[in-house]
């Protein structure tokens, strides 16, 4: 049966082009944002802030009611390569125990969040000098840094001494200083210094990007006053990238084509657009093969009569927030493709979009298989691994110019997972990064619910404040997962992800415990962590769970220490000593080692 004739459109350009509106006449409401409206990516709580009186009251040491109850932050979790540190029964441990809590202990179950708790003790503690208060900012779930005086300093300093006599209650920085010295192989791109005054506003303090400032200032004198500095060739994988775009106070547009048949009005017969083999979409693209589909969309492959080309067509689901959201992707992959026209930096291209019968096309180049459908496949047919440690050394490298590439733009990714890599080609093991669906700029307002769960970061579990890192974090569990065959943090619940963490990568900072707006729901403040849960027969119980220490080099199973402590550095639990993408394409096991 022919298919209903649709009258064909005119192909989009393969130019991008920006349109840019004058408020004064298109939108006289439009408000410029200031530039200091920006919203600062820092903790409420500091390191700092972790020592005072008022911390060690509100969380306590945990009292000794089990010997393997530990805190969250314990140096227990540190792993000493010296020390045998393997406590799980095999591959298929779960990695933790679970002991029930005692009716009494539930009175270290908070209802409010940490950072709430914390800030409102140190105003009632330093009352005494109004100008000198934290302030919570508003809603304690916010990512906003509060405004600090730098007076704060008197209270801080008063305590820093009963601090120091209490193990459990030592400094973040010195901790984070222990674990770096066990530690054989650090590389230079894990060596991230840590200033416990971050996120005291009015303190003098130098920010990493300052620093490097500073430190191309020094070159440009040495070069002045000793002549020609000897130039230092960059590493031929790190990309090059185009100068960050600043932040624009202007308004835009997208030029959605609404395609329709003429003489016909009405709602369709269905909701969701039929996918019907041989049917030609908006009259230009005649669906081939049916994907697959996710949670907002599905996908089709199709041929384009006009390009001549297959391509693959993403239909979004007839829901408005389905629709809004697409919309974003679409001004993503815009932005993309505008600052790639040669198609280096390793992500998926844009070729059209448009409006037809009540759903939202977005026409991007047709790849290949997903990681996690390469790996299945290659593991269900008994074939080798493809995903051997040279491939993975290739595929790392693009992901990571991929990642860098977006950085640059300002932008997070914030889904990185093997469903969302895909094959460009088997034989080059060339790959790219696609759906840009919950991609957003770093200044947004940012949401807790991002990543999928796996793959989500520790600083996106507890409510942090967060940034491009996250992206790091997932590419170390993807790679890890790749290499063995296993999913990384396997889990049931966010209490299970976050035991696994634990028990794998090491302690969990105090300052991101207590600054995080969600850490209360999975910690108690002895930062026990605890679930609540139903027994065999349905009824709720509320029990611990004790993280069983092992190493993720032992989780591993290689003896390429190089390519163990790559992965080890994108999966740093705090994220100020986890690399950027540049500096992961730095790695000695990227730019040193050859197989």
């Amino acid at each position: 049966m022919e298919p209903e004739h649709v009258e064909q459109t005119i192909p989009v350009s393969s130019e991008i082009v920006t349109t840019h509106i004058d408020p004064s006449v298109d939108a006289p409401d439009f408000k410029p944002r200031k530039e200091e409206d920006k919203p600062k990516r820092k903790n409420l709580v500091t390191p700092q802030m972790c020592t005072t009186s008022a911390a060690r009251a509100l969380f306590p040491a945990p009292r000794n009611l089990r010997a393997d109850l530990r805190a969250a932050d314990s140096q227990y979790f540190i792993h000493d390569p010296r020390l045998p540190t393997e406590e799980w029964d095999g591959d298929d441990d779960i990695g933790f125990t679970t002991h029930p809590m005692d009716p009494a202990d539930a009175k270290f179950i908070s209802t409010t969040s940490f950072v709430y708790q914390l800030l409102e003790r140190l105003n009632d503690e330093d009352a005494r000098h109004p100008r000198r208060k934290f302030t919570t900012g508003g809603d304690p779930g916010m990512k906003t840094s509060p405004g600090v005086s730098p007076e704060v300093e008197d209270v801080l300093t008063e305590d820093e001494e009963g601090s120091q006599a209490s193990g459990q209650f030592g400094d973040e920085e010195s901790a984070g200083t222990q674990l770096e010295d066990e530690e054989d192989d650090v590389s230079q791109a894990d060596e991230v210094e840590v200033d416990v005054g971050v996120g005291v506003d009015d303190i003098d303090v130098m920010t990493a990007e300052e620093e490097e400032e500073e430190d191309d200032d020094d070159d440009d004198d040495d070069e002045e006053e000793g002549g020609e500095a000897e130039e230092e060739p960059e590493p031929t994988i790190v990309p090059n990238l185009p100068p960050r775009p600043v932040r624009r106070n202007e308004l835009g547009h997208l030029d959605l084509r609404v395609i329709y048949e003429k003489d016909r009005t009405g709602f369709e017969e269905s909701r969701d657009f039929q996918i019907v083999t041989g049917d030609r979409i908006a009259g230009r693209y005649e669906v081939v093969e049916y994907i697959g589909s996710a949670a907002f969309s599905r996908a089709v492959q199709c041929f384009d009569h006009i390009t001549k080309q297959h391509v693959c067509i993403k239909i979004v689901k007839n829901d408005k927030d389905y629709f809004d959201q697409s919309l974003d992707e679409i001004k993503v992959l815009q932005l993309i493709r505008e600052h790639d026209p040669d198609d280096e930096m390793s992500c998926v291209r844009v070729l059209d979009y448009f409006y037809f019968k009540e759903n939202l096309f977005i026409v991007c180049e047709l790849l290949r298989d997903n990681l996690y459908e390469c790996q299945k496949f290659m593991a269900e047919s008994d074939q080798p691994n493809y995903f051997t440690l040279p491939r993975l050394q290739q595929i790392a490298r693009q992901v990571l110019t991929s990642l860098a590439y977006i950085h640059r733009l300002n932008l997070i990714h914030a889904d990185l997972k093997p469903e969302n890599i895909l094959i460009q080609s088997y034989s080059k093991c060339l790959v790219k990064v696609i759906d840009f669906g919950s991609s957003c700029y770093e200044w947004d307002q940012l949401v807790t619910y991002v990543q999928s769960r796996s793959y989500r970061a520790p600083e996106v579990i507890l409510g942090s404040a967060y940034d491009s890192k996250i992206d790091l974090w997932s590419l170390g569990a993807i790679l890890f997962e790749l290499l063995t065959g296993r999913v990384l943090f396997l889990n049931e619940s966010i209490q299970t992800l976050l035991a696994r963490i634990m028990a794998i990568v090491g302690p969990i900072p105090r300052h991101m415990l207590l600054g995080g707006s969600l850490s209360h729901q999975y910690f108690t403040r002895e930062l026990l962590l605890f679930e609540q849960t139903k027994d065999q027969f349905d009824v709720p119980q509320t029990v611990y769970l004790v993280p069983k220490r092992t190493s993720l080099k032992e989780r591993l199973g290689v003896a390429d220490n190089l390519a163990a402590d790559f992965i080890r550095s994108l999966l740093q639990v705090d994220p100020q000593l986890r690399p950027t993408a540049l500096e992961a394409l730095e790695h000695p096991w990227l730019t040193q080692r050859v197989y």
